[in-house]
Parts: structure tokens; C-alpha cells; sequence
């Protein structure tokens, strides 16, 4: 059972690992309470208790269960390092057993062999002090080790011998003798040992200073329990500590957030008194969130230079070999009229779906250029060690490149496995998905380079605008909200909803495609709040015009802007840090940048994980890039999964949202 019970627990932890993306490095002092079941083990080498009659050969090993509850706090040593200080109070109960075999005399007066069963029950209790550093080594994934320091408070004891078999009897007549109860003779008074272990740290708010920690520790006991008798104690526990820190452990993201709302206007239940008239005002805010000393909205459409990078793998569905359809695919003839610059009008999704001929025009085009084709599959269910279903994966796109683009053979090797080398969760479907792929590997960097497409681009100069309502609102409120009113009655609605409590300040973010839409086509706006009451009282509030200036520039005629965007992909997954592919693409994308150049630097994830830590992680890849790039005058954010680039539902789509975006304005 304890084997099991360890087994499971490895398990879970391993499991949260893959699975999760997860929290700030940054240490902080927590204070909490914990609490866990202890699995005890007993090692003995003794015949009896001190005093206490015992016909016992030998004592050797028990087993037993207990509990252990305490308090914490938790220092910060260094990043990453912690140190926890715990006092508790623990069990550490156990039943020794020992059975022999003598000759006795039986009812008949014959000699016969018999069983005898030496049981000592044991309950010992201890006031402790543990003392514990702990390592961040995986993200939540902590490693802790350290001593305990107590003493053992309270020690009982069950003593009894037992002819189990023949129906034989002791001299006293009886089946049981040496039968003795109370405190445990010699009771040692230190009780000391090392403590080493696992932790996992689970977020309860956004603001991360709350957190529910699932542990496993494994405590082995250094002092006897009783004095001048080989006995010692080690346990095996699983409990859970509940931790909470005065301070925020997560930086403050530039991207502002909705206001806290207000509490709505108590119910009049006597006489209306006099209230003041309601209104609304609008402020808008620059990227940098300080009030516009223009207060108007400006926003410019430019020709962008965006450079994406190859996602050099193709997802193949659950246990099917055959190149799915949402792959780009022409014949033979279609080769010759093939040309990346026909990719210029495309999206990143767009031009990764010719993945495949990309690769074959640029090894057709240059006969050095080799590729290395890995293929692999989930795992798991009917994929499981389904070695046969890489290597059927691994044909079907040689044979597309050799005999529609023409590739020899001789150009193409190929390496099958179950699992990439970096796989994602094995547990979840989408981890699955991701796993079952193709990978492209070439010693030619430019065979795998990046595509460099052309789109329209937004530089906008500022993309938030707060509205707060003020005044009196009717007491039981129905439908409310806010809109935006342009010219010709046109009108967009920015906020509709139903009931208290009413919103009276909110953050309306205008970097989105559909507010865009509606601003092209306008010179000016007005911001709109209604408020209105079951038995039809009414607020309409609107505030003073607002301009807006918005154009589309074209490059050489109407201004030399020129925006350029990079995406920096290949983040793996729950990470931040730049592996060497990023770090050698950046590299060709630092002369891009100019002494005059303003950069926007805006960091991503997948909507695999916690909402609140993907915000964190994607703002810490951010700075990442911006650290490498070096450019003083930038703009770092992070959106986290809530304005995803691509279709999270889709392997490739979450991959490319694993993401930084840079955007270079001169």
C-alpha cells in the first residue's frame, strides 16, 4: 500500500509539471498552516520494552498511521530559495510484530509446535520545529530538504504474547500472557531527523497571494525513541499547506485593467431626496497609461513589413498517416509556378500551411540544402508505442517532396520515435494533438527561414479610453450600458447589460478590430451612458464631442512610416527564457532597429493554464526580447490568452501564440 501511495504521488507531481505553465520566480515572505497524513515506518533491534517482562526474540520493523498540523512562515533567501520554518505537532503510532515457533504441551499431554504472535502497540507524540529550504526547480515545482528538531511529548504502549495455533496454553492456563499497558519506559526526549521532499504550488488569485501547496515529504528519524534501544522512527507524509504573503508576487502589467466597480445606490425608502444630475466623461490614456494631453483618438493604418517565423512541424490527426488537407498540397505540373512572393499577401497561419512547399521550392532551388524528417506520434490510447505510425507519417511527406518536388532521396534522412524530444502534456487532448507531428530539422539554416509577408498594420497612439458615470441613477435598475455614437446616427456598442450593481467606471480598450472598423469611418464620437429602471425612470448622459483622426497612410506617398513586425515563436511551453534559435533570430532582427526607432514589444500565450499566470508569463517573455533587443525607447506588454493570434483550437495555433510580437516603427 505505501509503495502505491509514493508510486501515485510521483505521479501527480509529474503530472502537474507537464501539464501546468506556471508562476513568477520572484521569492516572498508567506505565513500559513499545514497538515498531513504520516505513513510511519518503525526500524527495531531490541527484545523488550526496559522492565517490562517480554519472551520476544526480536523486535525488527512496524508499521503504522498518524497525523501531523503545524504552522509555517516561509522566508525568501535568494531567487528561487526560500527559507520555511514549522512548528507542529506530530504521531508517529506503529504496531511491531514478531512470530516464533516453540514446542509447547498440549491438552492430551503431547509435545506440539505452536505459533506465538508478540504484538507491542505503540503511540508516540512529538512537538517539533522543521526547518526547510525550498528551491523553485520546475516553475510551482519545488524541491525541499532539511532537519527536524523536537521532542517527544507523549509515549504509550500495548504489550502482549499470544499462542496463536494447537490450541496450546502459557503456564498460566491461558492463550495470552505478558500483557501490559501504560507509559513507555526510558521515553527518549529528543526526537531529530532528515526532512526531503516535494512541493507544488496552485494560485487561488489572480493576485497569487493565496496559494493551495499539495506536498510529499519523507522524514528519516536520527534519534531512538527510547533511550538505550535500537528504535527508530521515519515516516512517509502527504498533506497540504494553505499559504498567504502580505505581498504581491506578481509585478503590476502595464495593460490596464477594469476598474473596481462601485457599489450600487441603496434603494430610497422614505422621501426621494435631492440628487445630483448624472454624467458621463471620457479620458483617453496613452500606451505609457497617463491622460493624453491631446484628448482625441488617433490611429494610423501602414504597410507592414511582417517577418514570421517557420513552424517546422506538420500535425497530423489522431492515428492517421495521411497529410491533412489543411496543408497546402499542388501536383507536379503546379511546381514551376510556385513562388514565396505569392505568400506575401498571407496571414502567419496562411503561409505556414505551405510549409511544405516552401521546403520543397527552396531545396529545388539549392541543391546543398538537406533535411532530416522526425517523426512521432502521442503514445497514448492506440498510438501507444505505435512506432509503425511515425514511420508512416515520415513516407508520406517523403514521398510528397521527392515525387512532386522532385527531392532525391539521398537528400531526405529520417529518424522515428513515440514522444518529440520536447513533447507537450501527455494527459490533456490538446497535448495529444500536439504531439502526434512531424518535425523538420536542416543544417542549412535558410532552408527553414523565416517568411516574410506584407500586410496592413495599426500603429495606434492611443488605445484606452476610460469612462466614468457620475450622479444619480434610479434605484432598481434594468437595462444599462454605454455606447459610442458617430455620424448619421451610427452607433457602437460599447458595454450592454442588465441589472445592479451598475458599472460606473469603466475601461474601454479601442485596440480591437470590430471598435476599428467602426472608428474608421468617423472624424468624431460621442460616449454614450444609459441607465434605466423597471417602472421607466431613465438616465441618458452623453459627453462632449470627440475627435478622431484616422488614416491610412501609404508608404513613398503619404508618409515614410514604415512599420515592420517580427514574431518571435518557439517559446516553449510555460516558458520565457530564450533558447538559442530565438536568440539567433533576434540577432537578425536587432540591425533592424534604428536609432529612431519605437518599439512595441507584446508578449503571448496559449489558453492552456491559468488565465492570471498566462498574463504573468506572457508580459516575462516580453521583457525577455526586450532584454536581448536592447533598444531604450520600447513599450513591454503582455496579453497573455485573452487577444490570441491564431486559432487556439488548432496544434500550430497554439504554438504560434506561444509567442512575442515586435513591432518597429521608424
Amino acid at each position: 500500500m505505501k509503495k502505491i501511495i509514493i508510486v501515485s504521488t510521483f505521479f501527480f507531481f509529474a503530472y502537474c509539471n507537464v501539464y501546468a505553465q506556471q508562476s513568477d520566480n520572484k521569492s516572498s515572505m508567506w505565513i500559513g498552516l499545514f497538515g498531513g497524513v504520516n505513513f510511519n515506518q518503525h526500524t527495531a533491534d531490541f527484545q523488550g520494552l526496559p522492565g517490562i517482562p517480554s519472551c520476544c526474540p526480536q523486535y525488527e520493523n512496524g508499521s503504522g498511521s498518524g497525523f501531523a498540523v503545524g504552522a509555517l512562515i516561509e522566508l525568501p533567501l535568494f531567487t528561487d530559495v526560500s527559507l520555511a520554518i514549522r512548528p507542529n505537532f506530530s504521531s508517529y503510532n506503529a504496531e511491531l510484530t514478531s512470530k516464533e515457533f516453540n514446542p509447547i504441551r498440549l491438552a492430551d499431554q503431547t509435545i506440539g509446535q505452536a505459533e506465538f504472535n508478540h504484538v507491542l502497540v505503540s503511540n508516540f507524540s512529538a512537538l517539533s520545529v522543521d526547518g526547510l529550504l525550498q528551491y523553485k526547480v520546475l516553475n510551482r515545482l519545488g524541491l525541499v530538504g532539511g532537519v527536524r528538531v523536537g521532542i517527544l511529548s507523549s509515549g504509550t504502549f500495548t504489550q502482549s504474547e499470544k499462542i496463536t495455533s494447537n490450541n496450546g496454553t502459557f503456564k498460566n492456563g491461558k492463550t495470552i500472557q505478558n500483557e501490559f499497558t501504560g507509559d513507555i519506559p526510558d521515553r527518549a526526549t529528543l526526537n531529530a531527523g532528515f526532512t526531503l521532499g516535494l512541493m507544488y504550488d496552485l494560485s487561488l488569485n489572480s493576485r497569487q497571494t493565496l496559494k493551495l501547496v499539495p506536498e510529499a515529504l519523507f522524514s528519516y528519524g536520527i534519534t531512538p525513541l527510547v533511550s538505550n534501544l535500537s528504535w527508530n522512527n521515519h515516516y512517509f507524509r502527504v498533506g497540504v499547506s494553505l499559504k498567504y504573503s502580505p505581498f504581491e508576487t506578481v509585478k503590476p502589467v502595464i495593460v490596464p485593467e477594469e476598474k473596481m466597480q462601485e457599489k450600487p445606490t441603496e434603494p430610497v425608502l422614505a422621501e426621494k431626496p435631492k440628487i445630483a444630475p448624472a454624467e458621463v466623461a471620457a479620458t483617453i490614456y496613452t500606451n505609457d497609461n497617463k491622460p493624453a494631453t491631446e484628448q482625441k483618438l488617433i490611429v494610423r493604418e501602414l504597410l507592414s513589413k511582417q517577418v514570421v517565423p517557420m513552424l517546422p512541424m506538420i500535425f497530423f490527426d489522431q492515428k492517421s498517416s495521411q497529410i491533412p488537407q489543411r496543408y497546402i498540397q499542388i501536383t507536379k505540373n503546379e511546381t514551376d509556378k510556385f513562388s514565396e512572393k505569392q505568400l506575401r499577401e498571407s496571414e502567419g497561419l496562411a503561409a505556414y500551411y505551405q510549409t511544405l512547399n516552401v521546403i520543397g521550392s527552396r531545396m529545388k532551388n539549392n541543391a546543398k540544402f538537406t533535411i532530416k524528417i522526425i517523426g512521432s506520434n502521442s503514445d497514448a490510447g492506440e498510438e501507444k508505442g505505435n512506432i509503425s505510425l511515425s514511420q508512416a507519417r515520415v513516407n508520406s511527406v517523403k514521398k510528397y517532396l521527392s515525387e512532386v518536388w522532385s527531392i532525391n532521396e539521398s537528400r531526405i534522412t529520417s529518424e522515428t520515435r513515440n514522444l518529440p524530444a520536447k513533447f507537450s502534456n501527455i494527459e490533456s487532448e490538446e497535448g495529444r494533438q500536439e504531439n502526434s507531428r512531424l518535425e523538420f530539422v536542416s543544417s542549412n539554416p535558410a532552408l527553414l527561414a523565416p517568411i516574410i509577408v506584407f500586410d496592413t498594420a495599426r500603429a495606434i497612439t492611443y488605445n484606452r479610453m476610460d469612462i466614468e458615470l457620475t450622479g444619480g441613477l434610479p434605484a432598481v435598475v434594468g437595462r444599462w450600458g454605454f455606447n459610442a455614437k458617430g455620424k448619421d446616427n451610427s452607433k457602437y456598442v460599447i458595454y450592454d447589460n442588465y441589472g445592479t450593481p451598475v458599472t460606473r467606471q469603466f475601461s474601454w480598450d479601442i485596440d480591437n478590430s470590430s471598435v476599428l472598423e467602426f472608428l474608421r469611418t468617423q472624424n468624431s464620437i460621442a460616449v454614450n451612458a444609459f441607465v434605466e429602471s423597471e417602472s421607466g425612470d431613465k438616465v441618458d448622459v452623453t459627453t462632449a464631442s470627440i475627435p478622431v483622426d484616422y488614416k491610412v497612410l501609404e508608404l513613398g506617398k503619404d508618409s515614410s512610416v514604415a512599420v515592420k513586425t517580427f514574431n518571435v515563436i518557439m517559446f516553449d511551453v510555460d516558458k520565457y527564457e530564450l533558447n538559442e534559435e530565438n536568440k539567433n533570430y533576434l540577432q537578425q532582427l536587432i540591425p533592424e532597429v534604428t536609432a529612431t526607432s519605437r518599439l512595441t514589444i507584446t508578449g503571448y500565450t496559449d489558453r492552456t493554464g491559468d488565465a492570471a499566470y498566462n498574463q504573468t508569463l506572457s508580459l516575462n517573455r516580453a521583457r525577455s526580447v526586450a532584454r536581448e533587443i536592447g533598444s531604450p525607447n520600447v513599450i513591454i506588454k503582455g496579453v497573455g490568452e485573452s487577444r490570441p493570434l491564431y486559432d487556439n483550437n488548432l496544434p500550430e495555433g497554439r504554438f504560434y501564440n506561444r509567442t512575442v510580437e515586435v513591432i518597429i516603427e521608424e
